[in-house]
């Protein structure tokens, strides 16, 4: 579903499979590790459905999955659920982007829902978007970070 490789470290690759969650590599690919432990202790082994790195700090980790966002400061050792107050009906969250200028401003998508926080994910704005279609992917152009793209999926009914 997703693979993110470290801008600072290629040997780095973090790989996500919406059916059996996220797994990392540090020698390249060789060998990877499961996070399935780690998740579980948070309940958090729901469909993964998107994986970001912080462009600064690549300690922090984030998750897009069926019930939420969830947050890893240690390179995922540990993970905790980000307080967005969405409504339920309206989950999975599908899409996180980080924006590459400023690692505190995080853009998530969920339904036609555009949330943004500018302090890490401490306070939320929320914009509705008039289409019937779900927000799949967030790009924030890096020479220009207030210019967001937004892809769409059609829902299934």
């Amino acid at each position: 579903a997703d693979i993110v490789i470290n801008p600072k470290n290629t040997y780095e690759i973090y790989t996500v499979t919406s059916d059996r969650g996220l797994f990392r590599s540090t020698d390249g690919g060789y060998t990877w590790h499961e996070f399935s432990t780690e998740l579980a202790r948070i309940s958090a082994f729901n469909k993964v459905v998107m994986f970001r790195m912080d462009p600064v700090s690549q300690d922090r980790l984030y998750l897009a999955i069926a019930n939420g966002l969830i947050t890893s400061e240690n390179r995922g050792r540990t993970w905790s659920y980000v307080n967005i107050l969405i409504p339920p009906q309206k989950l999975p969250v599908d899409a996180v982007a980080i924006d590459p200028s400023d690692p505190r401003i995080i853009y998530v998508g969920v339904g036609a829902l555009m949330y943004k926080s500018e302090d890490g994910g401490a306070n939320w704005s929320v914009m509705k978007l008039d289409t019937l279609k779900r927000i799949s992917i967030i790009a924030i152009d890096p020479k220009n970070p207030q210019s967001i793209f937004l892809g769409m999926k059609s829902v299934k009914k």
